[in-house]
């Protein structure tokens, strides 16, 4: 007699097979160890139908089961899992997700899994814990692959409960509320149709998870706001108190352990110094200890921005990149708020910045770079260059006093603004202070001379 293959057990060591789901069920159940079930397996007798019922205890979390299915068949319907843990953060663990920071509250999770019909089964889940509320509606598909098609919803007052990453990036709560779509795709899993808000940052687009042990996502992502400082602390890890630098180290990498890239478009970004930059542009790349911001470009002031950054932390925080805008706008530099400013023109602008330290205010002391400058067209309000000249000549041989001179002179300064067609001159950076060189033009019969210094400790800028 010769033996047939059955299909059934090829699907079965096929699942088992599966690198990644195998990596997924490790994890499961070193979260649900120590496991101690009891209950009855029962049937009519009729066919090979049974019906388990069992209760007990996954780790901490009380669990109780109840599944019917053909054992001979390798088939199993209408099965409800429930599971409610003391502590929701192991809760979270248990369905194989990465463990948010502890004593988050009673929590409670409920799955069904409804009957297979030429091989889908609907599903039904829902995960709630103070502040938390996720759920899924959808199916699985088995075929080779198990493959989902689910929509989540999620519904959180502090987004930080369910995700560590987020902890580690915010000490505020953080809102979040919004649906995806799970599918199977590209060797993992994808998010697809992805609306979320985190309070007022809405974030749209489609994202992709491969691997459980060491994960690599990937995605691309639209949000209408976004913050320069809240994605370097996606990627390196958030600054502890301290203004405007802090001597602590940075607190623990909120993607440990995961690598990946994004491609995001921001409607505005903002930068240090109350800058928003519209239209911005950019990709992130992580994993290991380095995090890089790279191809940025936007519109800053009515100029163009480009630049890139690249941090790492493996011991020392060690920094370098470069930065340049074209064609800005000086007074929206200057007063981003209203646009107010004395000082008026078109700038130009390109830096490179190195630096490393064991904390964010050591790198900032240690910065070094060069770079260079231009203005053009530049005009800064109620300072006539000849206005020194025209109270000397008022004055004529007799010396007024000096009260009389400084107001003769502020009038004589409000005549006219003054004007330089173009101004030029390298920057220098070191130990943490970028100085514009000494740049020299001719207005008129005057020299002016420009020194400009901006103390990056400090956030202080000096002009003279």
């Amino acid at each position: 007699m010769r033996a047939v293959p059955d299909p059934r057990l090829d699907k079965l060591a096929a699942a088992f097979s599966d690198s990644e789901f195998s990596a997924y069920l490790r994890r499961v159940t070193a979260a649900a160890t120590p496991l101690q079930l009891s209950g009855t397996i029962t049937g009519d007798g009729t066919g090979p139908a049974v019906m388990v019922e069992a209760k007990g205890k996954a780790k901490d979390a009380q669990l109780k089961l109840s599944s019917r299915g053909d054992p001979l068949n390798f088939a199993v319907d209408d099965t409800r899992l429930e599971l409610d843990a003391p502590d929701a953060a192991n809760l979270v663990a248990l369905l194989g997700l990465p463990m948010p920071e502890p004593l988050a509250g009673q929590g409670h999770f409920e799955i069904t899994i409804g009957k297979n019909d030429k091989g889908t089964a609907p599903l039904k889940a829902q995960l709630q814990f103070p502040g938390i509320d996720l759920s899924a509606d959808g199916a699985l598909r088995f075929a080779e692959k198990i493959e989902p098609r689910i929509n989540l919803k999620l519904e959180a007052t502090d987004f930080r409960a369910l995700s560590i990453a987020a902890a580690r990036i915010s000490d505020a709560v953080v809102p979040a509320n919004g649906t995806a779509r799970m599918i199977r795709a590209e060797g993992g899993v994808a998010l697809e149709d992805l609306a979320v808000d985190f309070g007022d940052t809405k974030v749209r687009g489609r994202v992709t998870l491969k691997g459980i042990e060491q994960p690599l996502l990937s995605g691309d992502l639209t949000v209408n706001r976004s913050d320069l400082a809240t994605l370097l602390a996606l990627g390196i890890g958030r600054m502890s108190g301290g203004a405007p630098w802090s001597d602590a180290p940075l607190g623990a990498a909120p993607l440990a352990g995961a690598s990946g890239n994004f491609a995001i478009e921001s409607a505005s970004l903002g930068l240090p110094g109350n800058l928003a930059a519209t239209g911005a542009r950019m990709k992130l790349r992580f994993g290991g200890n380095q995090f890089a911001i790279e191809d940025l470009s936007g519109d800053l002031a009515g100029g163009k921005l480009a630049g890139r950054v690249r941090i790492s932390r493996p011991d020392l925080i060690a920094f370098d990149g470069n930065l340049s805008l074209e064609g800005a706008d000086v007074s929206r530099l200057i007063s981003p708020a209203d646009w107010r400013s004395k000082f008026h023109g078109k700038g130009d602008v390109s830096l490179e910045l190195a630096g490393q330290g064991a904390s964010p205010a050591q790198l900032i002391g240690n910065i070094a770079g060069r770079g260079k400058f231009a203005l053009t067209d530049a005009e800064i309000e109620k300072l006539s260059p000849g206005a020194l000249a025209k109270v000397l000549a008022a004055a004529g041989k007799n010396l007024p006093d000096e009260a009389s001179v400084r107001a003769q002179l502020a009038k004589a300064l409000d005549d006219a603004p003054l004007k330089v067609a173009r101004l030029e001159g390298p920057i220098i950076a070191a130990n943490g202070v970028i100085r514009a060189g000494k740049a020299m033009a001719k207005v008129g019969n005057a020299d002016t001379v420009s020194n400009v210094a901006f103390d990056l400790g400090r956030f202080y800028l000096d002009a003279n």
